[in-house]
């Protein structure tokens, strides 16, 4: 399975980049992103918040068309 990128130009911060040419021959790609603690600490300033515990952005990614 390709590794998810965690750094691009436009979204340094807290990119996951899915590189489309390692999954072309694929018929699906599961992906589970969830921040590590710095991650989550900087988003938290962003929000506003005291902490942030949960955030989780899980799926799957598969072809509409042949």
């Amino acid at each position: 399975m390709p590794e998810l990128a965690t750094k691009a130009p436009d979204n340094p911060e807290f990119a996951r980049v899915i590189d489309l040419a390692a999954i072309r021959d694929r018929d699906e790609f599961a992906f589970d992103i969830r921040p590590d603690p710095a991650e989550a600490r900087a988003l938290a300033r962003l929000m506003g918040a005291i902490s942030l515990r949960r955030m989780r952005f899980a799926g799957r990614l598969t072809p509409v068309a042949p």
